[in-house]
Protein backbone atom coordinates (compact mmCIF):
# COMPACT_ATOMS: atom_id res chain seq x y z
CA UNK A 1 0.00 0.00 0.00
CA UNK A 2 2.65 2.13 0.82
CA UNK A 3 4.49 1.64 -2.45
CA UNK A 4 1.09 2.73 -4.40
CA UNK A 5 0.97 5.70 -2.58
CA UNK A 6 4.36 6.69 -2.92
CA UNK A 7 3.77 6.23 -6.90
CA UNK A 8 0.86 8.11 -6.61
CA UNK A 9 2.88 10.86 -4.94
CA UNK A 10 5.63 10.81 -7.47
CA UNK A 11 2.82 10.38 -9.93
CA UNK A 12 1.13 14.09 -8.88
CA UNK A 13 4.20 15.85 -8.87
CA UNK A 14 5.09 14.81 -12.66
CA UNK A 15 1.87 16.41 -13.65
CA UNK A 16 2.00 19.08 -11.59
CA UNK A 17 5.36 20.12 -12.85
CA UNK A 18 4.21 19.77 -16.95
CA UNK A 19 1.30 21.96 -15.85
CA UNK A 20 2.60 24.50 -14.18
CA UNK A 21 5.86 25.00 -16.53
CA UNK A 22 3.41 25.68 -19.62
CA UNK A 23 1.79 28.23 -17.44
CA UNK A 24 5.13 30.95 -18.16
CA UNK A 25 6.20 33.45 -15.88
CA UNK A 26 3.59 35.38 -13.87
CA UNK A 27 4.20 39.22 -12.06
CA UNK A 28 3.74 37.56 -9.14
CA UNK A 29 6.53 34.23 -9.69
CA UNK A 30 8.65 36.76 -10.68
CA UNK A 31 8.50 38.90 -7.73
CA UNK A 32 8.52 36.39 -5.42
CA UNK A 33 11.80 34.76 -7.58
CA UNK A 34 13.57 38.19 -7.25
CA UNK A 35 12.66 38.10 -3.11
CA UNK A 36 13.79 34.76 -2.84
CA UNK A 37 17.00 35.91 -4.57
CA UNK A 38 17.64 38.79 -2.48
CA UNK A 39 17.00 36.40 0.51
CA UNK A 40 20.14 34.11 -0.45
CA UNK A 41 22.21 37.49 -0.71
CA UNK A 42 21.22 38.39 2.21
CA UNK A 43 21.78 35.16 4.35
CA UNK A 44 25.31 35.47 2.31
CA UNK A 45 26.81 38.43 0.46
CA UNK A 46 29.25 36.29 -1.21
CA UNK A 47 26.09 34.67 -3.19
CA UNK A 48 26.15 38.11 -5.45
CA UNK A 49 29.93 36.65 -6.77
CA UNK A 50 28.34 33.65 -7.93
CA UNK A 51 25.64 35.89 -9.70
CA UNK A 52 28.24 38.12 -11.09
CA UNK A 53 29.98 35.56 -12.79
CA UNK A 54 27.02 33.54 -13.96
CA UNK A 55 25.51 32.99 -17.33
CA UNK A 56 22.08 32.70 -15.62
CA UNK A 57 20.27 31.62 -12.61
CA UNK A 58 17.31 29.81 -11.85
CA UNK A 59 15.09 30.61 -8.38
CA UNK A 60 12.85 28.41 -6.33
CA UNK A 61 11.19 30.55 -3.77
CA UNK A 62 9.04 27.04 -2.11
CA UNK A 63 10.14 24.01 -2.96
CA UNK A 64 7.81 21.37 -1.01
CA UNK A 65 9.14 17.81 0.30
CA UNK A 66 7.56 15.20 1.72
CA UNK A 67 7.54 11.40 2.12
CA UNK A 68 8.04 8.32 3.96
CA UNK A 69 10.24 5.47 2.55
CA UNK A 70 9.62 6.85 -1.13
CA UNK A 71 9.60 10.43 -1.10
CA UNK A 72 8.90 13.41 -3.17
CA UNK A 73 9.73 17.48 -3.97
CA UNK A 74 8.03 19.89 -6.10
CA UNK A 75 8.48 23.53 -6.73
CA UNK A 76 8.27 25.84 -9.48
CA UNK A 77 10.43 29.24 -10.18
CA UNK A 78 11.99 31.54 -12.54
CA UNK A 79 14.89 31.54 -14.96
CA UNK A 80 16.52 34.45 -15.53
CA UNK A 81 19.49 35.02 -18.20
CA UNK A 82 21.69 38.10 -17.98
CA UNK A 83 19.21 39.25 -15.63
CA UNK A 84 16.35 38.85 -17.60
CA UNK A 85 12.97 36.63 -16.85
CA UNK A 86 13.19 34.10 -19.79
CA UNK A 87 10.60 32.00 -18.71
CA UNK A 88 9.59 29.33 -16.10
CA UNK A 89 11.24 26.37 -14.64
CA UNK A 90 10.18 23.39 -11.81
CA UNK A 91 11.73 20.69 -9.89
CA UNK A 92 10.53 17.40 -9.75
CA UNK A 93 12.41 15.37 -7.14
CA UNK A 94 12.37 11.46 -6.72
CA UNK A 95 13.69 9.71 -3.48
CA UNK A 96 13.79 6.21 -2.11
CA UNK A 97 15.23 4.83 1.25
CA UNK A 98 15.13 5.99 4.29
CA UNK A 99 12.87 9.19 3.93
CA UNK A 100 10.63 10.61 6.50
CA UNK A 101 9.06 13.71 7.28
CA UNK A 102 7.61 17.18 5.43
CA UNK A 103 9.88 19.89 4.68
CA UNK A 104 10.13 22.98 2.14
CA UNK A 105 12.64 25.18 1.45
CA UNK A 106 14.20 27.53 -1.32
CA UNK A 107 16.94 26.76 -3.74
CA UNK A 108 19.19 28.78 -6.61
CA UNK A 109 21.00 27.40 -9.30
CA UNK A 110 23.55 29.29 -11.07
CA UNK A 111 24.60 28.46 -14.22
CA UNK A 112 28.14 28.98 -14.81
CA UNK A 113 28.64 28.75 -18.55
CA UNK A 114 26.24 28.86 -21.44
CA UNK A 115 26.37 25.01 -21.99
CA UNK A 116 25.22 24.74 -18.44
CA UNK A 117 22.19 27.06 -19.29
CA UNK A 118 21.50 25.15 -22.43
CA UNK A 119 21.24 21.86 -20.68
CA UNK A 120 18.88 23.55 -18.73
CA UNK A 121 16.88 25.52 -21.71
CA UNK A 122 16.83 21.63 -23.72
CA UNK A 123 15.72 19.56 -20.76
CA UNK A 124 18.69 17.45 -19.88
CA UNK A 125 19.67 19.00 -16.85
CA UNK A 126 19.22 17.08 -13.41
CA UNK A 127 21.28 16.43 -10.76
CA UNK A 128 21.66 12.92 -9.25
CA UNK A 129 23.13 11.75 -5.83
CA UNK A 130 26.18 13.20 -6.43
CA UNK A 131 24.93 16.43 -6.49
CA UNK A 132 25.47 18.50 -3.55
CA UNK A 133 23.90 21.96 -2.37
CA UNK A 134 25.18 24.82 0.07
CA UNK A 135 23.23 25.74 2.87
CA UNK A 136 22.84 29.47 2.41
CA UNK A 137 24.53 31.17 5.54
CA UNK A 138 26.92 33.72 6.27
CA UNK A 139 30.38 32.63 4.46
CA UNK A 140 28.74 29.54 3.05
CA UNK A 141 29.67 30.79 -0.69
CA UNK A 142 33.46 31.19 0.31
CA UNK A 143 34.16 27.87 0.51
CA UNK A 144 31.90 27.06 -2.46
CA UNK A 145 33.01 26.43 -6.30
CA UNK A 146 30.88 25.97 -9.76
CA UNK A 147 30.70 21.68 -9.95
CA UNK A 148 30.54 21.26 -13.70
CA UNK A 149 29.28 24.83 -14.31
CA UNK A 150 26.81 25.02 -12.00
CA UNK A 151 26.28 26.29 -8.06
CA UNK A 152 23.36 25.14 -5.65
CA UNK A 153 22.34 26.84 -3.02
CA UNK A 154 19.47 26.16 -0.57
CA UNK A 155 17.79 27.80 2.22
CA UNK A 156 15.55 25.92 4.81
CA UNK A 157 11.66 27.39 5.50
CA UNK A 158 10.73 24.83 8.16
CA UNK A 159 9.38 21.39 8.92
CA UNK A 160 11.31 18.06 9.17
CA UNK A 161 12.71 15.81 7.78
CA UNK A 162 15.38 12.71 8.27
CA UNK A 163 16.81 11.50 4.87
CA UNK A 164 19.08 8.80 4.31
CA UNK A 165 17.85 8.31 0.85
CA UNK A 166 19.19 7.83 -3.15
CA UNK A 167 17.14 10.18 -5.35
CA UNK A 168 17.45 12.99 -8.11
CA UNK A 169 16.05 16.39 -8.80
CA UNK A 170 14.80 16.54 -12.46
CA UNK A 171 13.78 20.06 -14.33
CA UNK A 172 11.71 21.13 -16.81
CA UNK A 173 11.77 24.76 -18.54
CA UNK A 174 9.31 26.65 -19.98
CA UNK A 175 10.62 30.25 -22.26
CA UNK A 176 8.59 32.78 -21.99
CA UNK A 177 6.04 33.67 -24.70
CA UNK A 178 7.41 36.11 -27.53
Amino acid sequence: MRFITGLFLLASLCLASVSQAQEGVSAADEQAARATLQKFIDKDSGVQAFIDQSTGYAVFPNVGKAGFIIGGAHGKGVVFEDGIVIGAASITEAKLGLVAGVESFSQLVVFQTEEALTRLKEGKFDMGAQASAVAAKAGAAASTSFRNGVAVFITDQGGLMGDASVGAQKFSFTPNPM
